[in-house]
């Protein structure tokens, strides 16, 4: 029989309790969403487990218990999410003094999946048809189809009809700037941030 305290279930309450006291409803979101759902939330797992005797391979366990119950196994990046709620709650663990070291995470294999991009072929047909949409008013979710979208469509690199200035530069771990745009037959300005290397 397991203590109480040392169960798992134990540093689960105490890890929400803290996330509840910071008040980021997007944290507690993510506790209700994987800690405590019903059927095959981490609590619901491995509520009863000693938290001291939690392995990789008690981890790696579960992740297969959870795509076991599903048509699709889950997404590389919600397995990692259950592995960092269950790290965080070993973590709590870790400074009351019961474990001595966080058990190693198991692998999760990311599959490169590059960004859907047009061909020169598809981007040029793209920009005569929101040019066309452009002269005949079109109107698209309430909002008319300006020479302001032709501007977010255009590469950097074009200066077809447009001004291109660089109105203020912050740096951060990195240089941002806003561009500032104004199509030649519009008074409107549009500002757009890019980052600089």
């Amino acid at each position: 029989m397991v203590k109480k305290l040392n169960s798992f279930e134990h540093y689960a309450n105490k890890y929400s309790e803290n996330i509840a006291s910071t008040g980021k409803a997007g944290a507690m979101k993510d506790v209700r969403k994987i800690i405590n759902r019903p059927t095959d939330g981490l609590l619901a797992y491995f509520g009863k487990h000693e938290i001291s005797k939690i392995t990789r391979n008690d981890m790696h366990d579960f992740l297969t218990f959870l795509n076991g119950r599903r048509d699709k196994p889950l997404a590389a990046s919600t397995q990692k999410k259950q592995c960092i709620m269950l790290r965080n709650v070993l973590g709590i663990a870790l400074d009351d003094g019961v474990i001595n070291v966080q058990p190693p995470m198991p692998k999760i294999g990311t599959e490169n999946k590059p960004r859907a991009s047009f061909t020169d072929r598809e981007y040029m047909s793209f920009m005569r048809t929101l040019r066309q949409s452009m002269a005949s008013g079109d109107v698209v979710k309430g909002a008319a189809v300006t020479h302001e979208w032709e501007a977010v469509f255009l590469p950097f690199d074009t200066t077809l009809n447009f001004f291109w200035c660089r109105l203020r530069c912050q740096i951060q771990n990195r240089r941002r700037c806003w561009l500032k745009l104004r199509p030649e037959c519009s008074e409107k300005t549009i500002w757009l941030p890019y980052t600089v290397a």
